[in-house]
């Protein structure tokens, strides 16, 4: 799908992101979903740990990875995914860890 802006023509995506958040704090995720719920479909999963499990079925476009977190922080859930990552078919692209 092509748009025409200001006379320039750029492809627009149509498609939605999966965004994976990884957020113990419920204000902080609200504010995150308020900013980007509206465009992406938005998952959250609240420790480390839950992150690790949900990667697999979810196969998120990004994760937005809370550093802080209990039962496992979150450099360490990015050590897991990425490894995972090596052993199996699907790739996620970004993790950013916040």
């Amino acid at each position: 799908m092509m748009r025409q802006s200001g006379g320039m023509s750029s492809a627009v995506n149509t498609r939605h992101a999966c965004i994976l958040v990884a957020e113990d704090t419920d204000s902080n995720f609200d504010l995150l979903e308020a900013i980007l719920g509206k465009e992406h479909r938005i998952i959250r999963a609240h420790d480390g740990m839950e992150v690790v499990t949900m990667f697999d079925e979810v196969k998120p476009d990004l994760i937005l990875m809370d550093i802080k977190m209990p039962n496992l922080d979150g450099l360490e859930a990015t050590k897991i995914i990425r490894g995972a990552v090596c052993h199996c078919s699907y790739h996620c692209s970004k993790c950013l860890c916040l």
